[in-house]
């Protein structure tokens, strides 16, 4: 919940009591326990499903070329601070000798931050700025790059087409734990018990020094991880837990959150409201 704005931290404080905690899931142990700080809820009862994807064709290719070229797609939010980390970390590459470049998807309140970071480091040619990604174009514009950067379902998605990928971790600019295939199932980037030591800058070095063989390996290990997190097994689960009989919030209370819930996020009034601020990030 880092960076997300109070009023829709609230708002979704609010869903999850309508709901109620017997049909509430999270993605992983670490989530869960981070809800239950916050909300001062004990949540124990509540199951842990690790998040879903779709399984797809791997298109991935290493590159022939000398040349590492990065990308990342998501929000551009205060908790995924290392697409602001994502300046300094090419520009010590640079100084290491390395031609990389890194390419970052999204719009987001950190947009004119990151932008001034990488014009004050001089660096406009290498990280660039590229705007939202559509989701049906996410395969095919992903699988060309060499590192995937990010996490969540975005990191999943392009692990699943083949691209090595290096799971970065909740409010760490230039550091995380490593590849996704060597984090705990279920954490997609949550900090663990103990902080991340591992500098993106020396990963991609390291990566920049692989020949193909070794590249390919980390597509493969990255795909392997994952396949574990399957649609059916998903469905299965909230089916299990949907037909598992738990005391319901009172009918009153939840339609009254739903019309709340509704009218912040889908009025006419709450459109306007985002046009407004979208427009005023990107003019920043």
């Amino acid at each position: 919940m880092t960076g997300e704005r109070k009023d829709r931290i609230f708002l979704n404080y609010l869903l999850a009591r309508a709901i109620g905690d017997g049909q509430l899931f999270f993605m992983n142990a670490e989530c869960r326990e981070s809800h239950s700080k916050k909300w001062n809820t004990d949540l124990s009862c509540c199951p842990i499903f690790a998040l879903p994807i779709n399984l797809v064709d791997a298109t991935w290719q290493p590159s022939e070329k000398q040349s590492v070229r990065v990308v990342s797609v998501g929000r551009l939010v205060n908790f995924k601070t290392y697409n602001l980390g994502a300046p300094r970390i090419v520009s010590e590459c640079l100084n290491r000798g390395l031609d990389v470049t890194w390419d970052i998807y999204g719009d987001g309140p950190l947009h004119g931050l990151i932008k001034t970071e990488i014009e004050t480091l001089g660096i406009v040619n290498n990280v660039r700025l590229m705007g939202a990604l559509e989701y049906r174009d996410f395969p095919a514009t992903v699988a060309g790059y060499d590192l995937f950067v990010g996490m969540g379902t975005a990191a999943l998605e392009a692990a699943m087409l083949g691209v090595p990928t290096i799971c970065a971790t909740v409010d760490e600019a230039t550091r995380c734990y490593g590849y996704l295939h060597v984090l705990p199932y279920g954490n997609v980037g949550e900090l663990q018990e103990k902080p991340p030591t591992l500098e993106l800058a020396d990963l991609i070095q390291a990566y920049y020094g692989f020949g193909q063989e070794q590249r390919t390996l980390l597509s493969e290990q990255s795909r392997a991880a994952a396949e574990k997190y399957g649609m059916p097994e998903f469905a299965e689960a909230v089916t299990h837990m949907a037909g598992s009989r738990q005391p319901a919030p009172n009918r009153l209370v939840k339609r009254l959150v739903g019309e709340l819930y509704r009218f912040a996020t889908e009025s006419y009034a709450a459109k306007v409201v985002r046009r407004h601020a979208l427009k005023k990030v990107r003019s920043a």
